[in-house]
Formats: C-alpha cells, structure tokens, sequence
C-alpha cells in the first residue's frame, strides 16, 4: 500500500503468488530449511485463497499469499481478481522482472472483496479510504476493477459508509 501512498503502521509485509498448493509447500520448506520460523496454513476446499505461509525474519512477519486454491475445482470467485491483479501487476524495482506491484485499481478491489460487507473487518475500510486519500484517481481505478470483478456494490457500500462519516471518499 506504501507504493501507492498510503503509509500505516503494520507488523508484516505481504507477498502475494498463485501457485499450485505443492509448490507453496515447496516455498515453506524451503525457507524452513533455512533456518526460518515457518507456519503453513493449507486451504480447505473452498477457500478463496489457496493457503498462507508465514515467514518470521527476526521479529518481521512475512506473509505469502496464495490467490491461486488448487484443491478448489471451482476456483473460486477471488481466482479471476487475483489472478488479473497478478497478470497486470507492474514492475517495482528498475531491472527486476520477478518483483512487481499490483495497481491500485485491483488492491482496492482485492480489499473490498476481503471486507464484502463485513463490518467486523474494519481494518480493510480504513485501507480503502486510505488508498482513495492517498492516490489520485484510486476511486475510477477502483470502480474499474471492482465493476469487472463483481464488486462494485460491495464498494459503493463502503463509499456509502464514508459518506455517512461524514468523510469524502
């Protein structure tokens, strides 16, 4: 989110793949292997994320997203967001092809997906507003995403929550 603008506190970084289950095990292995706390938390089968491994580096939590959940036939209604987000994710760092950032369009709608309602997730709202404070034209590019993905009613909801906050969106 820092990429985009939105600067908050947070105890952990986010790394988000699709991969088949097996490689993700690979992944937490791996870095179990090298010497790292390491915690795999494996989908049930219809999971819209396909498992979490999380990676302490001294007091620093690393989160490994998988948006891809191979044990899902179904796949899931976050697979084709994620999946888009990921396709369209833009380079990050000057010469690296491997690390890549994805647009703000598809982090608010990833976002709204996860809160969908959910008033218990209020942290998800406040990474919205921040996103649309902090970078300009996050609303249009959210609305893209959120209206091509099936979400735009789930964030005129949120917009509607700021509206009766009092706040702009």
């Amino acid at each position: 989110m820092l990429v985009h603008g939105y600067d908050r506190p947070t105890d952990d970084l986010d790394l988000g793949v699709a991969v088949h289950l097996e490689d993700l095990k690979g992944i937490a292995k791996r870095a179990s292997d090298a010497g790292f706390k390491v915690e795999l938390r494996e989908p049930e089968h219809l999971d819209p994320l396909g498992g979490v491994v999380d990676v302490w580096f001294e007091e620093q939590l690393v989160q490994i997203v998988n948006f891809r959940n191979s044990t899902n036939s179904m796949g899931g209604d976050l697979q084709p967001l994620a999946r888009d987000a990921i396709d369209r994710a833009q380079q990050f760092l000057p010469g690296s092809e491997t690390i890549r950032v994805i647009g703000v369009g598809h982090l608010i709608a990833l976002k709204v997906a996860a809160w969908d309602g959910h008033s218990e997730r209020a942290k998800v709202v406040r990474d919205v507003k921040g996103l649309l404070d902090a970078s300009e034209g996050a609303l249009e590019k959210g609305q893209a995403v959120c209206n091509q993905f099936g979400r735009i009613r789930a964030l005129n909801k949120m917009l509607k929550l700021f509206g009766a906050a009092g706040e702009r969106p």
